[in-house]
């Protein structure tokens, strides 16, 4: 199957049972998309644009936007359920967001992970970094993993955000990171770029 919106697709689609979720740059709609027939079951309005990959849990779709919004979007039912605004809301979000539990957490332009508890939308943490976080987290136990574009790799501790492990990379870390097996996997930006595998601790 193959769906045509009228302008680039950023992110990854998101399957949920037999649907995908995708928006374009055409404009500000989230599209539902049925992946046995590649046809449009539905479409939900929105003010902001999608632009990297949702996470979806119990019919809630949990995505950033390009207005340095977080939505959780009860997309059956077309109702979004809360938005959480970084503070500097010029910063736009490509970083998807990992959950565990109650807990959504997210990078941000704004050059802060942020945490976020997923009932409510209420902010739990951030923390700081000295450039763009534009990789996906990965959550691995009670840690979060996470790449930054200051040349760091970071562990925080997934309750409270504190910081347990941090490496230099020499490069960006503009990519998502990945877990298996007791390590974690993310590549590095530029021409030069490694792909660096570490011990989730």
């Amino acid at each position: 199957m193959d769906f045509e919106t009228q302008g680039p697709v950023n992110g990854t689609p998101t399957l949920a049972g037999p649907y995908t979720f995708i928006t374009g740059c055409d404009k500000p709609i989230l599209r539902v998309v049925d992946t046995a027939t590649g046809k449009q079951d539905a479409e939900v309005p929105m003010n902001e644009l999608l632009i990297a990959s949702a996470a979806v849990i119990d019919d809630i779709l949990y995505f950033g936007t390009d207005s340095g919004s977080v939505i959780a979007l009860d997309w059956k039912n077309k109702k979004r359920v809360w938005t959480y605004s970084v503070a500097n809301r010029e910063q736009q979000i490509h970083s998807s967001p990992a959950i565990s539990g109650d807990i959504v957490v997210i990078g941000s332009r704004d050059k802060h992970l942020h945490a976020i508890d997923r009932k409510t939308g209420q902010g739990l943490w951030t923390f700081q970094t000295r450039a763009k976080i534009d990789g996906s987290p990965v959550i691995a136990g009670d840690r979060v993993y996470f790449g930054s574009a200051d040349k760091f790799v970071y562990g925080l501790t997934l309750k409270d955000g504190q910081p347990v492990w941090k490496q230099s990379v020499g490069q960006s870390v503009v990519g998502s990171a990945a877990v298996a097996e007791k390590r974690f996997v993310l590549g590095t930006e530029t021409s030069s770029g490694r792909v660096l595998c570490f011990g989730a601790k």
